[in-house]
């Protein structure tokens, strides 16, 4: 075999690897991401999940427990997204005692496929 048939045998090898791992390799799955940033160094008990309401606009009452920021990448559908984000917002509110959460700004990033998310956290009575 001559230098040049060799070179196009290792990179036709090369693609063919290439295709193959891009093909059949897994999807990744993207979880939501996110901080809260509290407002009061007073630590409320953990609730239940279930428990915590989501709304929009600026209708809460309550003590003021902090700030939630969640960004996500939108995969297939952006109301299975928006869903786990909400979920995940839920989960962090309760950890932190929230029974409420308003969230304040929702929008997508279509330049990076991404759902953002800006809520404050509550605790009513």
């Amino acid at each position: 075999m001559n230098t040049t048939s060799r070179l196009l045998v290792y990179a036709a090898t090369l693609i063919f690897v290439l295709i193959f791992a891009y093909f059949f390799s897994p999807p990744q799955n993207f979880t939501p991401q996110g901080i809260f940033l509290p407002t009061t160094l007073k630590m409320s008990a953990p609730i239940n999940p279930n428990n915590v309401n989501v709304s929009g606009g600026n209708n809460a009452t309550g003590e003021l427990v902090g700030k939630i920021h969640v960004e996500a990448y939108v995969q297939n559908s952006p109301a299975q997204t928006e869903q786990a984000v909400i979920t995940y917002m839920k989960n962090t509110a309760a950890q932190h005692g929230a029974n409420n959460i308003v969230i304040n700004q929702a929008f997508n990033d279509p330049s990076s496929d991404t759902l953002h998310f800006w809520a404050t956290a509550y605790k009513t009575i």
